[in-house]
């Protein structure tokens, strides 16, 4: 390409999309060498290989073998159906459903009308089809109970949808079931061949009848027109359009039936056919597939031209066709079900051919293509129009074989170790040179041989070869080599490419190592016009002057290669001015256009092969690789359909595996329970017009884009409720491919998270906060009640401790100033009391004293005891300090010790809880005691004294109870003589403190002193 071409223009794309350039020095150490071709045009069968195709043997499929139909559901998916078994393709994987009949027959066939709807047909039963939640296939028998007898045994295996019916076809008859009435008519026509409708009326053919007319509304059938069907007995029937229509006959021949005639259709198939008719079909194109038995797979016009012919052994055997899309075949053979891509311009040779492919080259010579792979040399074999080429070893070439291949003028010129050898049409191969690795021509007349040790440079002259400059060494091993105006081009290596230029009758080289992209890569080498493009890995490239070898920039035409969306390894020119680039998975086309070139993307997909090589041959371009071969027909139209956007198929649920989505939808809108919360999607294509399974992407609200398997399954778990929204696409090595499938779903709540729970929730929790306050305020009245009633509790016993505080206080003081009293009294009247009774006592000893003075100093010394018992008296009334070292059950021990040593005669006992009683009471009590004791120890004459304190929560009770001779209490207590003054005293010491003394006592039954003091004191 000159350098002053004009700018190149590439619509731009939202983004730049980059591939990783990977190659290996191995691979590419194998001949794959283009070279500059004559621009002879080629026989068109000699460039046409076999369409690609895709195998799946029936081990792979499932539980299925020869002679199973082929049909498509209702989502386009291909199905195979044999003896009750249906499994359907979905993209890669083959997915085994069950067939559950209601009647137990084995369903044979499965056609859809023209609404949609299925009918099946099996031994003995017919009807429809239907899809279960629980992803099976449902028989619905039409069969009648007083159907006919023949009906029973008659084996259904074809099905014919009419306007206004189904046929179902069997060897015995026909049965014809109206969908507008529901009634059901039998035809039974014996060794019945197949049913067929031509211009709205029903024909059957028999072997034993002939074709013969029915007569549907009485259920009856008669002969047919013989001036249309002689004695054809039809066994397959094609209808290409409402007029016309193709039929073969159990006779191998081919009929059309057009504007009420049925006449013969010539074929290149020769008349009669080669073989029976074993199936037939329409394409969407108007073409029509025929499968004959013993010879292979036709593709024919309506009017009869051959189109393609696959003749190989595994098409010989064909039991069923179908399509549902231009341009893709499928046949079910004796191995397995075979796809075929049939609609594009691309085509395939290999050893199905002739060829054993191993880095094949492509020349045309001679009028013919011819192939160098494999260190061997295949020219074609002639064919029949629309037959592939066949290929054989071209004879007498040099025995090890072919490195390298050119042609040169009428020459065809190979080369090996053992030298360059020529060729013109009828002559031998002759050596013209030394041994060469590789050929390129440069310029119409001169052929360049190149091998690591050097370079040559032949020109023919007079039908004479010979060197037209001297040879110079060589610059390494020349991998792939490429031809421009002025100089021959290699690819040599990892950053390494070389020049070879034939300037004035002199070999030039220039070696190209220095790079500016890291790390090192093998550099991909092409020419397009003047332009030599070295690419190495995904940032690098450089362009060159292919006249001069400088580096030069092509911002116009970087600009195009920067703007695809793959990374360009090898772009090459054809004759019309078409760009093609190789890329990491395959090649795309650059079509001229007004603002420069338009990318297309999809036509060229089914080739895959990693960056292959492109060249120019005959009338196509050639690409090839280490294993592969193919041949592009751009006059071709592509009809292929790709698919451009995901299908849903199926939506289950996950925990159940009940089938949610029944029919196949690219949008819907779908309300689920909450307990369905867990789903699991699977996806179509759409179409099998790609041979490898397209790769997904799915995202859910906007999250990021993540890719499904290959098994196109999505598995969403325990999802949340609300509103869903799924989108799916397509992508490839570039980034998205296609249109992207929304699918916009919901989760409805549980039952406590829906709007009428949330509502009782909310009307509930008011409830509740209305109860909790009226709770709360219950308990704030309670709570200040109980602290008013504690307050006043505090309040009163602080009074009442008080009181306490003050009595005790009143008490201590008081105390103090007893004992202080008592000291007095005791240090000074009482001991002087004591001094004065012992006095008069010794006096009123004497045995001189007179008796009157002895009578007065008795009374005299009666006066002085009493009055010194009531000093002593007194003195025991202000002090008490017993109590200032014990408790009072301890002070009570100690008076009772006292006054009784003997303390087996005497019992101290206290009952209930002791509590403080007060200084006062516990000093009167303590004083009661003590009298009592004291006065049961002087009078009471007792064999046992019991002494018994009682506490209660109220009140506190001290008794001494004796068992002595007792007294008259009443008496006692209103006589003060002789001392017995004492339980006066007891009674007062009571009434001073609040408390009720009690005496009970009679001569001779003991004494009970009783003294019950309340426990406020």
């Amino acid at each position: 390409m000159p350098a002053t071409r004009p700018s190149l223009f590439l619509r731009p794309r939202p983004r730049q999309f980059r591939v990783r350039v990977f190659a290996s020095l191995s691979i590419l150490s194998v001949a794959l060498c283009g070279s500059s071709i004559s621009s002879a045009s080629d026989s068109p069968s000699a460039s046409k290989g076999l369409p690609l195709t895709r195998f799946y043997p029936f081990d792979d499929i499932g539980d299925v073998s020869r002679g199973s139909e082929l049909l498509f559901d209702s989502a386009g998916r291909l199905a195979v159906v044999h003896d009750g078994i249906y499994v359907a393709l979905n993209d890669e994987d083959w997915l085994q459903i069950g067939i559950v009949s209601a009647d137990g027959a084995r369903v044979q066939h499965v056609e859809p009308d023209r609404d949609g709807k299925y009918y099946y047909g099996a031994r003995g039963s017919w009807g429809t089809l239907e899809r279960t939640l629980e992803g099976q296939i449902q028989t619905h028998p039409l069969t009648e109970k007083d159907r006919p007898a023949w009906t029973t045994d008659c084996n259904f295996n074809d099905v014919l949808s009419l306007p206004t019916g189904i046929c179902f076809i069997g060897d015995l008859g026909v049965v014809v079931w109206s969908k507008t009435t529901g009634q059901t008519r039998y035809i039974n026509v014996p060794a019945t061949v197949t049913a067929f409708e031509l211009e709205d009326k029903l024909y059957v053919s028999s072997h034993s009848q002939g074709t013969v007319l029915v007569d549907i509304e009485h259920g009856t059938f008669g002969p047919a027109d013989r001036n249309i069907f002689e004695n054809f007995v039809i066994d397959r029937v094609a209808q290409i359009d409402g007029e016309r229509t193709i039929a073969s006959t159990t006779g191998r021949r081919l009929l059309v039936y057009n504007n009420g005639k049925l006449e013969d259709l010539q074929t290149a198939l020769g008349e009669p056919m080669p073989g029976r008719a074993t199936a037939m079909q329409k394409l969407p194109n108007g073409e029509v597939a025929i499968a004959v038995t013993g010879q292979g797979l036709y593709i024919i016009t309506s009017d009869g031209g051959l189109v393609t012919a696959l003749t190989q052994p595994e098409y010989r055997s064909i039991s069923s066709l179908a399509t549902n899309a231009d341009g893709v075949l499928w046949a079910c053979t004796e191995s397995g079900v075979v796809k075929i891509l049939s609609g594009g311009p691309i085509t395939t040779f290999g050893q199905a051919l002739g060829i054993s492919i191993g880095w094949p080259q492509v020349v045309s010579w001679d009028d013919k293509t011819i192939i160098a792979s494999n260190g061997r040399v295949y020219e074609p074999i002639p064919r029949m129009a629309g037959e592939p080429a066949h290929f054989r070893l071209m004879p007498n070439q040099p025995a090890i074989g072919a490195w390298g291949i050119a042609v040169c003028k009428e020459w065809l010129l190979l080369s090996n170790g053992d030298g360059v050898f020529a060729t013109r049409r009828g002559e031998p191969f002759r050596r013209i040179a030394r041994g060469a690795d590789r050929l390129a021509m440069l310029g119409p007349d001169t052929c360049i041989a190149i091998s690591g040790r050097e370079i040559m440079a032949l020109r023919e002259d007079g039908g004479t070869w010979r060197e037209c400059a001297a040879p110079i060494p060589g610059i390494g091993p020349a991998m792939i080599v490429q031809s421009s105006e002025h100089a021959v081009w290699i690819e040599s290596g990892v950053n390494r490419a070389g020049r070879i230029a034939l300037v004035d009758g002199k070999l030039s080289t220039r070696v190209y190592d220095k790079f500016s992209w890291q790390p090192s890569r093998w550099v991909h080498l092409s020419v397009v016009g003047n332009l030599a493009i070295l690419n190495g890995p995904e940032s690098g490239r450089m362009f060159v002057d292919e006249r001069t070898g400088d580096s030069i920039d092509i911002p116009a035409f970087a600009s195009v290669l920067a703007g695809l969306p793959v990374w360009a390894a090898r772009v090459h020119e054809d004759q019309r001015g078409r760009l093609w680039v190789s890329h990491a998975h395959g090649v795309i086309a650059l079509t001229p256009a007004a603002e420069g070139y338009k990318a297309d993307t999809n036509t060229y997909r089914l080739i895959t092969d990693h960056r292959p090589f492109i060249q120019s041959a005959g009338n196509g371009v050639w690409v090839s690789s280490g294993r592969s071969l193919y041949h592009i027909d751009p006059s071709r139209v592509n009809t292929l359909s790709y698919p451009r956007a995901p299908r849903l198929v199926s939506v289950k649920d996950s925990k159940t595996n009940r089938e949610l989505l029944l029919s196949g939808a690219s949008e819907f809108l779908l309300t689920l329970p909450y307990a369905q919360n867990s789903l699991l999607f699977r996806f179509f294509a759409g179409s099998y017009a790609s041979r490898t399974t397209p790769n997904y992407q799915v995202r859910l609200n906007d999250e990021r884009w993540s890719s499904l398997d290959k098994s196109a399954l999505l598995r969403l778990s325990d999802l949340r409720e609300g509103d869903y929204r799924l989108d799916a696409r397509f992508t490839d090595e570039s980034g998205p491919v296609g249109d992207t499938t929304t699918l916009r779903f919901s989760i409805q709540p549980p039952w406590h998270r829906t709007w009428l729970a949330r509502s009782s929730y909310v009307l509930l929790g008011a409830l509740a906060i209305f109860a909790l306050i009226r709770l709360l305020l219950y308990r704030a009245r309670v709570r200040n009640a109980a602290l008013e009633k504690i307050v006043e509790n505090r309040t009163e016993e602080l009074r009442v401790a008080m009181a306490r505080l003050e009595q005790e206080t009143r008490a201590s003081a008081t105390l103090a100033e007893r004992n202080r009293l008592a000291g007095e009294l005791h240090d000074s009247l009482e001991q002087g009391f004591s001094g004065l009774a012992l006095h008069l006592e010794t006096i009123t000893a004497f045995d001189d004293c007179p008796p009157l003075i002895r009578r007065a100093l008795t009374v005299a010394r009666n006066m002085v005891t009493f009055s010194r018992n009531e000093v002593r008296s007194a003195v025991w009334d202000l002090h008490s300090p017993m109590l200032e070292e014990s408790d009072f059950m301890g002070a009570l021990n100690r008076v009772v010790a006292q006054s009784l040593p003997d303390p087996s005669r005497v019992c101290v006992c206290v009952q209930g809880d002791a509590h403080p009683l007060g200084s006062a009471a516990e000093h009167h009590l303590l004083r009661i005691a003590q009298e009592a004791v004291a006065n049961a120890v002087k009078h009471a004459r007792f064999d046992r004294l019991n002494v018994e304190v009682v506490y209660t929560e109220r009140e506190v009770t001290l008794t001494i109870r004796d068992d002595g001779r007792g007294f008259d209490a009443k008496t006692v207590m209103t006589n003060a003589e002789n001392g017995h003054f004492g339980l006066r005293s007891l009674r007062g010491r009571a009434a001073r403190i609040g408390a009720k003394l009690t005496v009970e006592s009679s001569p001779g039954s003991g004494t009970c002193i009783t003294v019950r003091a309340t426990k406020t004191i």
